[in-house]
């Protein structure tokens, strides 16, 4: 996990280190927990829960851990607006802080034993996923 953190920290530290290290991937407002349950399909359109973690930073933050079909969706769907796809490195680095945020979630298992089931399969991806 701490080698993992060594490589993203120093690109996550600042807006012009992501930028450098990965041009063209700008910051814009995001909803910063977007996983599809945050999404209530109702009969008028979508609607979206949970603003906490509302914040600046690279789309695909929202994007880390969607399907490839769901990418492509978002893809199709930001092309079709004028907008820019999600960028293949930028996503790779957003899935790698994404679990080490799900990972890190792992201290608060003593407190709430209920986490511990929900959190060991991303625990075993991350364990499965070559280093960065």
């Amino acid at each position: 996990m701490l080698a993992d953190w060594s490589v993203l920290a120093p690109l996550l530290e600042s807006p012009e280190a992501l930028g450098a290290a990965l041009p063209g991937v700008t910051l814009q407002a995001i909803h910063g927990d977007a996983p599809q349950y945050n999404v209530i399909q109702t009969t008028t359109g979508p609607r979206f829960a949970d603003f906490e973690d509302v914040c600046l930073g690279p789309i695909e933050w929202d994007l880390a851990g969607l399907p490839p079909e769901a990418l492509a969706a978002y893809d199709d769907a930001a092309r079709a607006r004028g907008l820019r796809p999600h960028h293949p490195e930028a996503l790779r680095l957003m899935n790698a802080a994404r679990s080490l945020q799900v990972i890190a979630a792992f201290a608060l298992v003593p407190q709430l034993p209920l986490l511990a089931e929900g959190l060991l399969p991303a625990l075993t991806a991350w364990r499965e996923t070559p280093p960065l």
